[in-house]
């Protein structure tokens, strides 16, 4: 606000255009601020759109084929080893894919 004091002592002019000035230098850093956060919400809606998909596509339906491998009269164990390693291997991936993108 004193800035505002100090142009007093010019033309109404000279202050008029001083302050347009500064009105579209504070919208262009609002504009930016605006993208930017547009930028990281869209960052976060891919990275939970990546979990999600590995979530239902693989690593459900693979924790699914272990339980039904398991529950059966005679358990298929090494069934359910593979279908529990695929499991983790797809969220390591997607940790992998997190991160490498973080960096």
């Amino acid at each position: 606000m004193n800035e505002s004091n100090d142009l007093r002592c010019f033309s109404e002019d000279y202050q008029i255009k001083v302050l347009t000035q500064r009105i579209n230098e504070m919208q262009h850093y609002s504009d930016l601020g605006r993208a930017d956060k547009t930028h990281y919400r869209d960052r976060i809606d891919k990275h939970r759109n990546l979990c999600l998909n590995a979530l239902n596509e693989v690593v459900l339906v693979d924790l699914k084929l272990c339980l039904h491998a398991i529950d059966r009269p005679q358990p298929k164990m090494d069934v359910s080893i593979h279908r529990v390693e695929l499991a983790i291997d797809a969220v390591m991936e997607v940790i992998r894919e997190l991160t490498e993108e973080k960096s």
